[in-house]
């Protein structure tokens, strides 16, 4: 599966497992930094997603519109490929190898081939590598990278006030299984998808989300990762004692996010089991013992306090629920660099404020008397 269009000179070799081994690290990490933009986001909501109602059927290819991206997922209705939560996690593992080393000045871009260690990947992913495991483990992840290798990628997007168009970006242009390790990959990113990568965010990714197996908690929980490292989520809403936005979530929210979870409506107008196939699930994503999250309650939109017979009967009131995050695993390493940066806003405001009041009365100091009424 080669793309012969691409140089050798022009493809940077990154190896994630020398990248480790050359630094001494005294503890876990717990984050670490991901790309992010439309386009990547639209990818990741894919991860798992059973009701293929928006799939647009066009020859062997599907079309999913998700935002302002359109995902091609070429040969889909002959090979049925499926873009798994292994794929997901994959996809995203990608984008974390790739943020520290890219080059993100300029326009121009080269192809990034990384290879891929399946015993380090295994330990990241919270997969056996003993016995048969590990060939149903390189399975997984063969058709995990075959999914990626099959996904295009066009977009039109707005940054620095520039229309951007990205067509047909392929993320995978070309991909081996290694000569000399048959538990080994090397992956080239294609170039067109590395170029839009340059203009993306860096946000910061809590680890051990990729241990989590079950789909609806590896999408509650990497979307709550992106929602609460998001810096505008943070600034202080009206109230004291309101929590910020960050700490917030609307059981609408949490059911599309979970992809899997029916509607509200759907539920109600068929075996109306609210508990069961909504509630349950969203709880079992925010309790998963891999998550980001480490403490939470039910809580109501009216910001008023539930009564012990609401409690006891969250079903009746579900289109009025939402979820208060409590605690964040290593929330200070999220926290702190973003309270930094809204620290410096706030200042830069004190000061302006203050600067216009002391022009303000400077200027009115200045201004002559006016004359007495006669």
């Amino acid at each position: 599966m080669k793309d012969m269009k691409i140089p050798l000179n022009a493809v940077l070799i990154v190896n994630p497992s020398e990248q480790n081994s050359q630094s001494v690290v005294e503890k876990p990490v717990t984050y670490k930094h991901m790309l992010r933009n439309k386009g990547t986001e639209a990818i990741r909501q894919l991860t798992g997603r059973k009701d293929r109602g928006e799939y647009k059927k066009r020859g062997a290819h599907a079309f999913v519109d998700i935002g302002e991206a359109t995902i091609t997922i070429e040969n889909f209705y002959n090979g049925g490929v499926q873009i798994s939560t292994t794929a997901g996690k994959l996809f995203l593992y990608l984008l974390q190898e790739v943020a520290p080393i890219l080059d993100r000045t300029g326009e121009d871009a080269i192809a990034l081939r990384l290879h891929l260690e399946l015993e380090m990947l295994a330990n990241q992913f919270n997969r056996s590598m003993e016995g048969k495991a590990k060939y149903k483990f390189r399975n997984d992840i063969e058709e995990a990278i075959n999914a990626l290798y099959h996904l295009n990628l066009t977009i039109v997007e707005v940054l620095n006030g520039k229309t951007h168009r990205l067509g047909q970006a392929r993320l995978i242009s070309d991909y081996m299984q290694d000569t000399k390790n048959k538990f080994a990959y090397n992956i080239t990113l294609g170039v067109e998808f590395v170029k839009y990568l340059k203009g993306a965010i860096l946000m910061n990714f809590y680890q051990d989300i990729f241990k989590i197996t079950d789909s609806t908690a590896f999408n509650i929980q990497s979307r709550f990762n992106i929602h609460y490292t998001m810096r505008n989520n943070h600034k202080p809403r009206k109230g004291a004692k309101a929590l910020v936005q960050a700490n917030v979530l609307n059981i609408g929210t949490l059911i599309d996010w979970g992809i899997n979870i029916p509607t509200i409506e759907r539920v109600k107008n068929s075996d109306r089991r609210i508990t069961d196939r909504i509630l349950d699930p969203i709880a079992k994503a925010l309790d998963n013992e891999h998550g980001m999250v480490k403490k939470w309650e039910w809580a109501k939109q009216s910001k008023e306090p539930l009564t012990d017979r609401e409690r006891a009967n969250l079903s009746e009131i579900v289109e009025y629920l939402q979820v208060h995050i409590l605690e964040v695993k290593g929330e200070s390493e999220v926290t702190e660099p973003i309270y930094a940066s809204i620290g410096v806003e706030m200042e830069k405001r004190e000061k302006q404020k203050e600067t216009r009041e002391r022009q303000i009365a400077k200027a009115k100091k200045v201004q002559p008397k006016k004359p007495k009424d006669i």
